[in-house]
């Protein structure tokens, strides 16, 4: 049934035309874009800092467990299990590794969906518009080829389930401060669990025409990414609050420009700069966990550290 409904879409796409097609390229390629992530940064920085935590808490936990899915039940792609599937060529470079759940689809289930789950009740028609988005995600990667229906559905049932726990931790987090550091312990031991089992389980080695169909070395590269990020979020996030304790109240939209130019100038370094150096040292794996590391410990604990340095020296002068 899965694969006639893909089928079905496919023939539609054709009749569409281009134009339909590259629509749907581009919400797709928006979904999975490292600069949707700069939203919770901004409102991280300059608008909440509490509700930006939580939205970049369920991102990162929501890449964390959508690879780790991934690797459990390592599915081929729709046009691996039938060759009548002919995915957009524009939508491949995206549709990489194993397809069960749907990455996009998770992408931008946790960062809108919990934005609308955050904001709804602020703003009139946000939650709509942000859990409509989501669903067009989810039927673009359908469209394109590049996911089953299961994919998808399964991808937004994991973006609920990610957010309901999410918001439940991050509650526990801040209202029991003496409790942040065996939450970052226990986050840690967890992420030492998970690396152990991806990098050490079978992967299937099925080939086509004399080459991997999925190199497994690949799927653990992501899974070792979406661990960095976990791990730096819980230390940065404790780390910060033990001695910054920076704010966004009060802030005029001087300042908050400026944090937030400021802000991505430090991320640039760190992931950018940094990142280079460290892949050019370090085997692939660990290259992936630290520069994903590096990225979320500049972007939560050291941008806020020299927000507070900056606007206090303003202060000082003022």
């Amino acid at each position: 049934m899965d694969i006639t409904y893909l089928l079905w879409l496919q023939q539609l796409r054709e009749a569409l035309g281009p134009v339909f097609e590259q629509i749907m390229v581009i919400i797709s390629a928006v979904a999975a874009n490292a600069g949707a992530v700069a939203i919770p940064l901004w409102i991280y920085w300059c608008r909440n800092r509490k509700v930006g935590i939580e939205i970049i808490f369920i991102y990162v936990s929501g890449q964390l467990m959508n690879q780790l899915l991934k690797n459990i039940f390592c599915v081929y792609r729709p046009w691996i299990r039938d060759s009548r599937i002919h995915p957009t060529e524009a939508a491949l470079p995206g549709a990489t590794g194993y397809s069960f759940p749907s990455g996009h689809t998770v992408s931008a289930g946790t960062l809108a969906g919990s934005i609308g789950y955050t904001y709804g009740d602020r703003f009139k028609g946000l939650r709509f518009l942000c859990y409509f988005w989501v669903i067009l995600v989810a039927f673009s990667r359908n469209v394109l080829g590049c996911h089953t229906p299961q994919d998808v559905i399964v991808a937004i049932i994991e973006a609920v389930f990610v957010i309901w726990l999410g918001t439940k931790l991050l509650s526990v987090s801040e209202n029991y401060p003496a409790r942040r550091r065996h939450f970052v312990i226990a986050g840690f031991i967890l992420t030492a669990v998970y690396l152990a089992f991806i990098t050490l389980k079978p992967y299937p080695m099925d080939y086509i025409g004399g080459e991997l169909i999925v190199d497994p070395k690949e799927m653990m590269i992501d899974c070792w990414k979406a661990a960095g990020a976990f791990c730096s979020f819980l230390l940065s996030v404790y780390l910060e609050r033990k001695y910054v304790r920076f704010e966004t109240e009060g802030l005029t939209e001087r300042q908050r420009i400026i944090r937030l130019l400021a802000g991505i100038v430090i991320a640039g370094i760190g992931y950018v700069g940094l990142g280079r150096i460290i892949r050019m040292f370090l085997d692939p794996l660990w290259a992936a966990f630290l520069r994903m590391f590096v990225l979320l410990f500049f972007t939560i604990f050291l941008a806020p550290a020299v927000f507070k340095a900056m606007e206090k020296k303003d202060v000082q002068h003022m």
